[in-house]
């Protein structure tokens, strides 16, 4: 009788076990399987290294967050120029991140060196980003600049950063670095014989509330490739960017 008991007691163990496990696994794959809109569930992560923290509204789809190098540096004009960018890309051409980072790489004095990218790249690699891109360009090329840069590309980020809107007078870097896709703007989409990018005008001024520049037009190309690949949205080429 003990032996008998014994053994129902088992079975009835191993059965309550098993219809746990079975619920479980079948409440696993359901919350994998199914889409969510929630911005915890999106990995995507684009990181900018810009001029200061915008400021976010309160009404907007995707997380925002800053972090800054300098904490007497103050709030970014620029940088709420890009944020504006990409909330108008968001709505209009249905572009989607999980995170947009912004790292102010200004100094004390407000100026941006190639020191303070090094240090805001080197605080964008600790973040695990997909994608970084980078407003601003020193005229000089930078052997430290150029191998963090490296490095973020050897840990699979990609990298866009905006042309000087003088570059047909003076080099700029990042941009020109082998490892950045350097944005431009011109007279129609194209890619270049050394890998730069160049962005329709008339295109980027539809997201600018200022003149259309290199900037703008660089960050809606790093927006832009994390939807790669991606069927075109309006005008907007996605393999111009995303080949």
């Amino acid at each position: 009788m003990i032996t008998k008991k014994l053994r129902k007691t088992t079975f009835g163990i191993l059965v309550l076990v098993s219809t746990i496990i079975f619920f479980s696994g079948c409440a696993t794959a359901e919350s994998f399987n199914k889409p969510s809109r929630s911005i915890d569930y999106l990995p995507n992560r684009l990181v900018l290294l810009e001029d200061g923290c915008p400021k976010v509204p309160v009404e907007i789809k995707f997380r925002v967050s800053c972090r800054k190098l300098d904490q007497s540096a103050r709030k970014g004009t620029h940088a709420q120029l890009l944020l504006d960018a990409l909330i108008l890309a968001s709505k209009n051409l249905k572009l989607s991140f999980g995170e947009v980072v912004f790292i102010d790489v200004t100094d004390s004095e407000n100026t941006v060196t190639a020191y303070s990218l090094i240090q805001g790249a080197n605080l964008a690699l600790s973040l695990s980003p997909n994608v970084v891109n980078v407003s601003y360009s020193i005229p000089n090329r930078n052997a430290d600049l150029e191998e963090v840069f490296n490095r973020l590309t050897r840990n699979n980020v990609k990298i866009f950063a905006s042309f000087s809107n003088l570059y047909l007078e003076e080099e700029s870097y990042p941009a020109m670095f082998s490892s950045v896709v350097g944005v431009k703007i011109g007279q129609k989409f194209s890619r270049e014989n050394d890998g730069s990018l160049v962005l329709k005008e008339s295109f980027v001024k539809q997201f600018s509330t200022d003149r259309p520049s290199t900037s703008i037009a660089s960050v809606l190309a790093a927006a832009a490739w994390l939807n790669c690949p991606k069927n075109d949205v309006g005008n907007f080429p996605y393999f111009t960017v995303c080949t």
